[in-house]
């Protein structure tokens, strides 16, 4: 049904995918995680016993977070 609606009122093309159920999933992680939440924290908030599911659902976005984070520590003006 999303991936249809998603098509109807074609969003698709702006998210760059379909339109699916997890995605709310992928969107909460990432942004929890770039707030700086800790991945155990992610893992109690949604129920997973493992940190795998944590990483499955941030690693769409982790290279975003790992750029903020490189940005925000400055370690090249330590050098």
């Amino acid at each position: 049904m999303l991936k249809r609606r998603g098509l109807e009122a074609e969003v698709n093309d702006e998210i760059g995918r379909n339109l699916h159920a997890h995605l709310g999933r992928h969107y909460q992680s990432h942004n929890f995680l770039k707030a700086g939440g800790s991945e155990s924290d992610l893992m109690l908030l949604n129920g997973w016993t493992t940190s795998q599911m944590a990483r499955r659902y941030g690693a769409s976005t982790a290279v975003e977070r790992a750029h903020d984070a490189s940005r925000k520590i400055r370690v090249g003006d330590l050098l």
